[in-house]
């Protein structure tokens, strides 16, 4: 039984929270720097 069709969304409000995460831990780290791609760049 599936109870939704497409799933996409919710994956990708998946991965904005465990950025926004990974970020929350790594920002006291000046050498790490992550950078947001928007768009088609595939």
């Amino acid at each position: 039984m599936e109870l939704w069709v497409d799933d996409s969304f919710f994956n990708g409000r998946s991965l904005d929270v465990f950025i926004t995460k990974l970020r929350r831990h790594l920002k006291d780290d000046p050498q790490i720097q992550i950078i947001d791609i928007r768009g088609d760049w595939i």
